[in-house]
């Protein structure tokens, strides 16, 4: 006990402030991306000098991060006694006191994630804000991450947070995932990769040093703007770097205390191959295609590790890539090196504009009403029907409940227990309000005389005693109700389940199975189990972790303008070219419409995202192509009429 109240004396490290207990998959994937980044941790000279005079440690690149925990539990979470937890300490204390504060060095911090306290119920937010005003009283420069629930709250946050605070509205980022998962057939995959440190992330590389900057002025006099399809080519086929955008900036942007990127001077723009969209980079001269070298201060890109993309910056500034010039990206320009019929065979995708037409949501969870917003935003006239319990045990009432949903509990329809409203894009919802326990009784009556459903969404209630045995008991009785046929289904359908531990919902796949439930491309179910706690850490990990990634997930989810889309090529593979393709001839054929490959999914229903440069597959093996794009402009060149009203395979 005592033990864990001694102060540390710790500089660089990591804070976690919160339910640390709860969250050990937030800490192990921090481990594990640090592990996987470690070798490019940069040496400093106050490392140098402490080691010279004052005989500290040598300076050396640390392969595990140094990260203190703090929570009100006089025991340490388990989980630190695992392999691999080395240079993680843990402290008893109250987060929003600065003398505890103290004892975990909050002064000498890099950076801070507050998670938010779920037992907090509607003070939730308010607990998580007095903790940032306790950091920030301790500490004015550390990157703070923090998980916001109640979207109103998020300038308040701000305000308290000041400079280099970053508020995440959770829910709405869940919801809006959720959307993705059900609108784009794989995304649970691509997104569990993107996401964890198991396959390719999003890195950043931005240009924060003095001799840097001078080398973007050298070049910018030597050559004004640089070609992007240019170098989306040569990072791929070099560096393995699927490169899908920019950084612009103003002036001399220099790291801040411990080596932090100011990224709130940064302007993002994403897939340069359309025309800017900000106004920072119109009035730095950005046009389509070609990126305004002095104003240059970053890329994004997909690689394995931060290294790629580090090394490919250096040899920009070095004029080793993008020295060559390609045609300026139009609308009718072709790639000259791509085959004919490779490019023939390509421009024969479809985008099925509507996935999903009759969507069901049983359950309610705080991520509905992005889900709901999500849905109508990607999936024109999409029709959600939604069954919400008024159960006497949960905290939030239901007038709260719908009014989240955009609703008054004096709309509810006292007869009927419904309420139906228009949605964006032709859009149309009703919300089936249950007085009781068996909501799938409810929502069976309602749906077995009505027309086939290709979708179905259940969502965990994180006010139940067991939020996953609910939803699974739930989504087992609808199963039973599809399997005997009460249920109008279409002849394929989309299960998608959310979790809070996803290995719960084995049964339902067992159940499922009879129905031929699987991702090849005969099955008639398809079933997406989600674990959103695993999304909800694994993206407050990579937002901290990676400078600017959480402004690229912003433009990811929110359907205005790039997002992470399907194409999928023609279901002949007989007529297919003879021959085998790579990511490198990929990126080249899609690079005159405006359009990032990022991976392919096989027919075999494999997704291989930013695949290495030698991998080189079959044509007539790749299933669909999973782009970087803007859905406007992948909608009108490649959306087919008889798409409509099918649901996805």
């Amino acid at each position: 006990m005592a033990e864990r109240r001694r102060p540390l004396h710790m500089r660089r490290h990591t804070l976690v402030l919160g339910p640390v207990h709860e969250n050990g998959d937030l800490v192990q994937e921090f481990v594990r991306i640090y592990a996987k980044n470690g070798r490019y941790r940069r040496f400093r000279l106050r490392e140098f000098a402490e080691w010279v005079f004052r005989r500290g440690p040598g300076p050396r690149r640390l392969a595990y991060p140094q990260i203190a925990l703090m929570a009100h539990r006089d025991e340490p979470p388990q989980y630190l006694y695992d392999a691999g937890m080395r240079g993680i300490v843990y402290r008893e204390g109250d987060a929003a006191a600065p003398e505890d504060l103290e004892r975990i060095s909050a002064y000498g911090a890099k950076r801070a994630i507050l998670l938010a306290e779920p037992n907090a119920g509607r003070d939730v937010d308010a607990v998580t804000i007095a903790r940032l005003g306790a950091l920030r009283t301790r500490n004015r420069t550390a990157h703070v991450f923090l998980e916001i629930r109640e979207s109103r709250n998020l300038p308040l946050a701000a305000a308290v947070g000041g400079e280099g605070a970053f508020a995440i509205d959770v829910n709405r980022f869940v919801g809006l995932f959720l959307a993705h998962h059900l609108v784009t057939p794989g995304a649970d995959t691509l997104y569990r990769d993107l996401l964890t440190a198991d396959g390719s992330e999003f890195y950043t590389y931005v240009y924060a040093e003095p001799k840097e900057l001078d080398a973007l002025e050298a070049r910018a006099a030597r050559e004004p703007t640089a070609n992007f399809a240019h170098l989306a080519k040569e990072a791929y086929e070099r560096f393995g770097v699927v490169l899908v955008g920019v950084f612009i900036g103003q002036g001399h942007l220099l790291r801040g205390r411990d080596d932090l990127i100011p990224v709130h001077a940064l302007t993002q723009w994403a897939n340069p191959l359309e025309p800017p969209a900000a106004e920072p980079v119109v009035h730095a001269g950005g046009a389509a295609g070609e990126v305004p070298v002095r104003h240059l201060r970053g890329f994004i890109g997909v690689a394995t590790t931060y290294g790629p993309v580090r090394d490919f910056g250096a040899a920009f500034l070095a004029g080793e890539v993008g020295a060559g010039r390609t045609a300026v990206i139009t609308d009718s320009a072709a790639p000259k090196t791509t085959p004919a019929r490779l490019q023939t065979w390509l421009t024969r995708s479809r985008f099925n504009e509507r996935p999903v037409t009759r969507v069901v949501v049983i359950g309610y969870s705080s991520a509905l009403p992005s889900f709901v917003r999500g849905l109508c935003r990607f999936v024109p006239d999409v029709e959600i029907i939604a069954f919400v319990s008024a159960r006497g045990d949960a905290q939030t009432s239901m007038r709260d409940r719908l009014a989240h949903l955009g609703f008054e509990s004096e709309a509810v329809d006292a007869e009927q227990g419904v309420i139906r409203m228009e949605l964006a894009r032709g859009g149309r919802a009703e919300v089936h309000v249950h007085e009781g326990e068996n909501l799938v009784d409810r929502a069976v009556a309602v749906l077995k005389n009505s027309a086939p459903i290709d979708a179905a969404a259940f969502l965990a209630d994180p006010e139940s005693y067991d939020a996953d045995a609910r939803t699974l008991l739930r989504a087992l009785r609808f199963a039973d109700a599809l399997e005997a046929g009460i249920v109008p289904r279409a002849e394929r359908l989309h299960v998608l389940v959310e979790f809070q531990m996803k290995a719960k919902g084995e049964p339902l796949r067992e159940r499922l199975r009879g129905q031929r439930c699987g991702y090849a491309e005969d099955e008639r179910v398809r079933l997406t189990m989600v674990s959103t706690d695993e999304l909800r850490s694994y993206f407050m990990v990579h937002s901290a972790f990676v400078p600017g990634v959480t402004d690229l997930y912003e433009t990811l989810l929110s359907a205005e303008e790039d997002e992470l889309l399907r194409l999928d090529l023609p279901n002949d593979p007989a007529a297919a070219p003879e021959g085998d393709v790579g990511l490198g001839e990929l990126l080249e054929a899609f690079a005159s419409e405006r359009i990032i490959p990022v991976g392919f999914e096989d027919r075999s229903g494999r997704i291989w995202l930013n695949p290495p440069p030698g991998h080189r597959m079959p044509i007539r093996d790749i299933a669909a192509v999973f782009v970087f794009a803007r859905h406007d402009t992948v909608r009108r060149r490649f959306a087919r009429p008889e798409n409509a009203g099918t649901a996805a395979s």
